[in-house]
């Protein structure tokens, strides 16, 4: 915990503003996310990569580009006004960030504004040092560029690499986190689908579930015309071949506690000899050329040293236009503002929420884009100017009609390396959580969500769940929930809020393909209790059942539905005003005392509750003990599990109680103060603790 946050109404600001352009009223007002490049230089030269692999001839060109170095301070001046309200900020770009010589500082100076901060590194550099800083700090994510489950596979495309110097590094961050009984940072890998790392991609699962990994996303390879020994080694997704490798990684991850999330088959999926030549050609940038030989993976390093670097001219570099230099009657042609062929069907939503800024101070839209023109530069303009000057406005009223500034999104448009959905409510979530942890105290204005979890055989998870935005009024509204094309689900279920609620749910249809409405009936599961057509939900997770939909043909889940918050609070103030309570006690090794211990209200009179408390960052956690209600009772326990970071839940085994007896699962406590002693994993950081309990007291209440 931290001193008292100071920008919490400008996150509030940012957030109620993207909200308001979600539903079409306004433009965003700041950027959620910043990119900033603070180091366009490397210390790899992958094989893979256009600007510094060694194995590209014309990588002098390349480099020679862009004047090379470190982002200058000046630039965080300069962006004030956007740090103070964004939610995340991202400290890389084209380069190592960690090789900037006053990273640990740099990063200091960023957390001021109250964000939170990731990077992407190779992850040579996770010292000792780095890590401790880097867990005490609490910065939110660490991406490691990493593929290949064996030395071999690593070392002869991240030329330069050290595979056990990275997987050393991913262990010593997950061991300090443990050490901390810190969440954060998360550990997340991004991965590439080189054909011969998938052929092991089970293995790298194991690999990195061994290191602490929280998250692996798996990548297609991007093919380059100055890279053409490499293009035959990208992967392609067959269904019977990668396709049954991904579904056992799957298993594998679900079974480890991390997730896999692939970004690979969307784009890159081909069942014919055909449908692969197309997705090559999809992924490749520039012309191929078949007269190039491909070189086995186990001869680029040693290829790399034969290849001449070719240099180019001499040439003087100038601050490029920008299209803050630009008017109203030459921005389109500046930027060649047109519809893309073949037409998209989708929004990008890029530059309405991202602010890129490279190491020389120039501002794209996002950090897919190519660098053929810019919308300002910062030696020129403040970031505030740009986010609502010229070029972002332009470019935000094209892609309203389906135009993009082809200068700078043209190759990801045919290559489709946008984002595939718009990860705005996680973000929100996300930033929240992290705030909690930081500031020991709720973000005051976390943004309303309904959220629908899709079980297709193996249970329901965050990465399996769909979010939709609410608006927490007694007006009706129609939430759609678009499965597209998921495996058929086995199990759906829609939590209406992600908090307390009351909620009417006035109509549930599910949607086929052909458009044909299937009805479909839903069971609350936690309920508190229900009030004139109303079911209330006094727990932080409110969960109800969907049953009765064609599992086949659910291409869309329509729901109506209305909230009341009188109602809610009605309840809650009832709750507020009970005399029972249930307690939590937690040994952190020097025994239970009532200072570190968590109070719920009870109202016995509704039969079954559900209680959760949050522990947060709490660390060295021994054993718990769980008093379920300040009074004799009769109880049935139907739920008892722990949260661990991760969001997997875990069972608690009950080690000693003081009940009197027991029969057919009911505990008879005779006692004012019932007990129940729960045993903790050390080794394993909680972040909830949920019970549910049916109550019957023993004396009138």
């Amino acid at each position: 915990m931290t001193a008292k946050p100071g920008f919490s109404t400008h996150k509030q600001r940012t957030i109620k503003s993207f909200q308001g352009h979600l539903e079409g009223r306004e433009s965003p007002g700041h950027p959620l996310e910043i990119f900033l490049e603070i180091s366009n230089v490397c210390n790899l030269k992958c094989a893979m990569c256009s600007v510094f692999s060694e194995l590209n001839p014309y990588r002098l060109y390349a480099l020679k580009s862009e004047e090379r170095g470190f982002l200058d301070p000046k630039y965080i001046e300069a962006l004030e006004p956007l740090l103070s309200h964004t939610l995340l900020v991202h400290c890389y770009g084209y380069g190592e960030p960690t090789v900037h010589p006053e990273f640990v500082g740099l990063l200091d100076s960023i957390l001021r504004y109250e964000v939170l901060v990731d990077f992407f590194t190779n992850g040579m550099n996770l010292g000792e040092e780095l890590c401790q800083f880097l867990v005490d700090r609490k910065i939110f994510r660490v991406t490691v560029s990493f593929s290949g489950a064996s030395p071999e596979d690593y070392e002869n495309v991240y030329l330069g690499g050290g595979f056990d110097t990275v997987l050393d590094g991913l262990a010593r961050l997950h061991r300090i986190k443990t050490e901390r009984g810190s969440r954060y940072p998360e550990i997340e890998i991004n991965s590439i689908a080189f054909q011969h790392h998938m052929d092991r991609i089970v293995d790298f699962v194991a690999l990195m579930a061994d290191r602490g990994v929280n998250t692996i996303y798996l990548k297609p390879m991007h093919a380059y015309e100055t890279l053409p020994m490499l293009h035959a080694h990208g992967a392609v997704m067959r269904p019977q071949v990668e396709g049954k490798l991904l579904e056992a990684a799957h298993r594998l991850a679900r079974q480890r506690g991390l997730a896999l999330v692939d970004e690979f088959s969307n784009v890159a999926t081909a069942a014919t000899p055909e449908e692969e030549a197309t997705v090559r050609g999809r992924l490749l940038w520039g012309r191929g050329d078949g007269n190039v030989a491909t070189v086995p993976i186990a001869e680029l390093k040693q290829t790399a040293k034969t290849v001449k670097a070719l240099v180019p001219p001499k040439a003087e570099r100038a601050r490029p236009a920008t299209a803050m230099d630009q008017t109203a009657a030459t921005i389109d042609q500046f930027l060649d503002i047109r519809t893309p062929e073949p037409a998209t069907g989708f929004q990008c939503s890029q530059p309405f929420k991202t602010f890129y800024v490279n190491q020389q101070g120039a501002v794209r839209p996002c950090c897919f884009g190519f660098s053929n023109a810019y919308l300002g530069h910062l030696d020129a303009h403040d970031g505030e100017a740009i986010w609502s000057g010229i070029g972002f406005s332009q470019t935000r009223a094209a892609i309203r009609q389906g135009q993009y500034p082809m200068k700078i999104c043209a190759a990801c448009l045919k290559q489709k390396s946008y984002p595939k959905i718009d990860n705005f409510w996680s973000m929100v979530s996300a930033y929240a959580g992290w705030y909690k942890a930081r500031f020991g105290e709720a973000f005051p204005a976390m943004a309303d969500y309904a959220q629908l979890y899709i079980d297709s055989g193996e249970g329901f998870s965050e990465a399996e769940s769909i979010i939709h935005g609410v608006a927490n009024t007694q007006d009706v509204q129609t939430l759609e929930f678009k499965l597209g094309t998921r495996p058929a689900p086995r199990n759906l279920r829609l939590d209406p809020m992600n908090g307390p609620t009351a909620v009417a749910i006035h109509k549930i249809t599910a949607l086929g393909p052909d458009g044909r409405e299937h009805p479909v009936r839903f069971l609350p599961l936690n309920m508190t209790e229900a009030r004139t057509g109303q079911m209330v939900f006094a727990c932080q997770d409110p969960q109800i059942a969907l049953v009765g939909f064609p599992a086949e043909s659910c291409h869309s889940l329509v729901v109506a539905l209305s909230y009341a918050q009188e109602t809610l609070e009605q309840v809650l103030a009832q709750r507020q005003g009970s005399a029972y309570c249930a307690q939590l006690f937690i040994d952190t090794g020097t025994g239970y005392s009532e200072a570190d211990s968590m109070i719920q209200p009870l109202i016995p009179s509704l039969g079954r509750q559900d209680i959760a408390f949050e522990l947060g960052e709490r660390a060295g956690i021994q054993a718990f003990r769980f008093d379920p209600i300040n009074t004799a009772a009769r109880m049935v326990i139907h739920e008892a599990e722990a949260i661990d970071h991760t969001g997997k839940p875990h069972p608690l085994a009950v080690t000693l109680s003081n009940f009197s007896g027991q029969r057919d699962g009911v505990l008879l406590f005779e006692t004012d103060d019932p007990q129940i002693h729960l045993e903790a994993a050390p080794d394993r950081q909680y972040r909830q603790l949920r019970f549910s309990i049916g109550y019957q007291l023993l004396a009138p209440q």
